[in-house]
C-alpha cells in the first residue's frame, strides 16, 4: 500500500507541476459567442433564424449553422429572399442591423420599397443597403425632398467568407457600422419615404451569403446599443476545463503534504474544501 501511495504521489506531482502553463492556456485560447438580441417597443423585426424564419420565404433559403452561440442563420443564394412588412415611421429614423458572412464582394443585402411583390420592381426603392466592388458597406435610397437622401460608404471592409456584424442606422443623420465600431456617419438629415416592405436579398438577385440576427427597429439606436448588439463574448474552450481540474489536484496534493507531515495516515487526509 505504501508503495502504491508513493507511485501516486510521483505521478501527482509531474502533473501539477504544469498546472500553471495550463491555466494560461486556458486563458489564452478562449472561443467567442455571440448573444441573442431581445426585442423592445421599438423592434419592428427580428428573425434569428432557427430553421424558420419571421419574414415570408422565397426561393429555397437554406437554415445553417451561424455565428457560434447562435445556432442557425440563413442562407440566401441567387432566387432566393425573404419578405417583411414594415411600418411608415421608419421614415423618419431606423436601424438595420444583422450578421453577414457573404458570399462575394459585390451583394445586395436588403432593400425597402413601396411594393408588396415577388419580382424586382420598377420603381419605390427607398433604401439600398448591399456591398460594392471594394467590399465596403454602401446604403443610400430616395426621399420626397432630396436634400434628406445621399449615398454612405462605410470605410472598413467585409470580408467574403466571414462573419462580421453590420449596421445602418438614420434620423438624425446617418450612420454605418462595422463589427460595433461606426465606420462612417453624416449629421444631414437621412429619410427613406414611406418603407411599406424590406426584401432580404434583393428579391433573390444575388448570391448573399449566410445572414443571422436580422433586427430592424423604428429609432435610430445608439452606438452603445449597436456595440452591445455586436459584440462577442469569450467562452473558455476545453483547455478550461483541464485547467480546473489540475487545480482541484493541485490543492489536494498540497492538503496531502501538509497532513502527512502532521502524522496522520493517508486514510485520514481530509477532503479539501473547493466551496467558500
Amino acid at each position: 500500500m505504501t508503495r502504491h501511495v508513493q507511485l501516486g504521489s510521483k505521478a501527482l506531482n509531474a502533473v501539477t507541476s504544469f498546472c500553471p502553463a495550463l491555466i494560461v492556456l486556458a486563458l489564452l485560447t478562449p472561443t467567442t459567442l455571440a448573444s441573442l438580441i431581445v426585442p423592445d417597443t421599438y423592434t419592428v423585426v427580428l428573425d434569428h433564424f432557427e430553421g424558420s424564419t419571421a419574414g415570408s420565404p422565397h426561393g429555397t433559403p437554406v437554415f445553417q449553422s451561424g455565428v457560434p452561440g447562435l445556432e442557425n442563420s440563413v442562407g440566401l443564394d441567387l432566387g432566393s429572399f425573404i419578405q417583411y412588412g414594415l411600418p411608415s415611421a421608419l421614415e423618419t429614423q431606423g436601424t438595420i442591423e444583422m450578421w453577414l458572412k457573404p458570399s462575394t464582394t459585390v451583394a445586395s443585402i436588403i432593400n425597402f420599397n413601396w411594393n408588396d411583390t415577388t419580382s424586382y420592381p420598377p420603381a419605390g426603392h427607398v433604401l439600398h443597403l448591399g456591398i460594392d466592388g471594394a467590399g465596403e458597406i454602401s446604403a443610400g435610397g430616395w426621399a420626397l425632398d432630396p436634400a434628406n437622401m445621399y449615398t454612405l460608404t462605410s470605410g472598413a471592409l467585409i470580408p467574403v467568407g466571414q462573419w462580421s456584424h453590420v449596421a445602418l442606422s438614420w434620423g438624425s443623420g446617418a450612420r454605418l457600422y462595422v463589427n460595433g465600431a461606426m465606420s462612417a456617419s453624416s449629421s444631414q438629415p437621412w429619410h427613406p419615404s414611406s418603407p411599406s416592405w424590406a426584401y432580404l436579398n434583393y428579391w433573390g438577385g444575388t448570391s448573399l451569403g449566410l445572414v443571422d440576427e436580422l433586427h430592424i427597429s423604428r429609432i435610430q439606436r445608439t452606438d452603445a446599443e449597436i456595440a452591445e448588439h455586436a459584440r462577442i463574448v469569450p467562452e473558455p474552450s476545453s483547455w478550461a476545463l483541464v485547467g480546473v481540474a489540475l487545480v482541484a489536484l493541485f490543492i489536494v496534493r498540497r492538503q496531502r503534504v501538509a497532513t502527512s507531515r502532521s502524522g496522520l495516515a493517508p486514510t485520514d487526509w481530509p477532503l479539501p474544501s473547493l466551496i467558500g
